[in-house]
């Protein structure tokens, strides 16, 4: 390429991307255009009173308690007598519910025939010790006197 044709180049290149440039800030276009926006982007007004308010807001959701327990018993047993309902608001302390368990009163009930017999065991024992310190206290004769 030669000097000239690069000289012819230049402005071909150069006239567009200057056209491209914003234009200046004080066009004569611009107040005209701001008018007829300027009434259509105004803030309605309105007159402001004291009243009730009667916004009603449904949203679908869950009511769920603030705390909730899950109770389990610690043997297998049979409800007896229920003293509150499902879902009902307790104090600290309150009975619930009475169980009843028969295979625990079994076990019970053999527990207390076991202690019997060692108490028995023990009664006697301590009988025939009893007997031998008090026997054991009597004083002894010395024949060779």
């Amino acid at each position: 390429m030669n000097s000239s044709s690069f000289k012819l180049l230049i402005p071909v290149l150069v006239l567009p991307a200057l056209s491209l440039l914003p234009a200046g800030c004080n066009t004569p276009a611009a107040p005209a255009a701001t008018k007829s926006d300027s009434t259509q982007s105004a803030p309605a007004t309105f007159l402001l009173a004291e009243g009730h308010l009667n916004t009603t807001l449904v949203l679908p959701g869950e009511l769920a308690p603030f705390q909730t327990v899950d109770l389990y018993a610690k043997e297998t047993s049979f409800v007896k007598d229920m003293f509150v309902d499902v879902g009902s608001e307790v104090q600290k302390g309150q009975l619930l519910v009475t169980l009843e368990a028969p295979e625990l009163e079994t076990q019970i009930k053999e527990a207390a025939s076991q202690w019997h017999t060692q108490e028995a065991l023990f009664n006697g024992s301590k009988a025939t010790y009893q007997r031998l310190l008090h026997t054991s206290r009597v004083p002894r004769h010395d024949i060779r006197q």
